[in-house]
């Protein structure tokens, strides 16, 4: 397989329909990005489907904006953090969608330091040795609506963030 630092599934600066991101072997040294990586990255649906051992994963862009951004852990161990939506302040998702059907250490809805408009976490199947926040992460993270849906193994869930701004949460908890 082959090897690269980082994957971006959208532009540097461009704009770009729809992205497919598939990792099912090779080495990732870096992060994997659904969406683009510069300030005027824009994809409207980003879409990332992890089969391997990876670090982290962002469904959207370091500092662009998505539309949709789907982020499906098949298989594989995830031994960084997933997130829905992009990285930078500058990062801006209307949707996420996060899917977690392997083992993974901690999960957020929403973005790094980002706005996400709505966001989704579904914890399917496998363990989630860390934490789930059905929003961001940093202080300057934004989430309107998050919806978490635990079917499987999760040490902590918040249907918030971990220091940023959550609108309206809904944590359910599925048999």
């Amino acid at each position: 397989g082959g090897s690269v630092k980082n994957v971006f599934g959208g532009g540097n600066e461009g704009l770009v329909g729809t992205s497919n991101v598939n990792i099912n072997g090779g080495t990732i040294n870096g992060t994997i990005f659904g969406s683009g990586n510069g300030s005027t990255s824009h994809t409207n649906n980003a879409n990332v489907n992890i089969k391997h051992d990876i670090n982290d994963v962002y469904g959207g862009s370091f500092a662009g904006t998505a539309g949709t951004a789907t982020v499906n852990i098949i298989s594989g161990n995830i031994n960084g953090t997933v997130f829905g939506a992009g990285y930078g302040e500058e990062s801006q998702t209307t949707s996420t969608i996060v899917n977690i059907d392997n083992n993974v250490k901690d999960v957020y809805g929403g973005s790094f330091a980002g706005v996400t408009e709505n966001a989704t976490v579904n914890i399917n199947s496998g363990t989630v040795s860390g934490t789930v926040y059905g929003a961001g992460e940093g202080s300057t993270s934004t989430t309107d609506l998050t919806t978490v849906n635990i079917k499987s193994n999760v040490v902590d869930a918040f249907g918030g963030s971990y220091a940023g701004f959550a609108g309206t949460t809904n944590v359910n908890l599925i048999s």
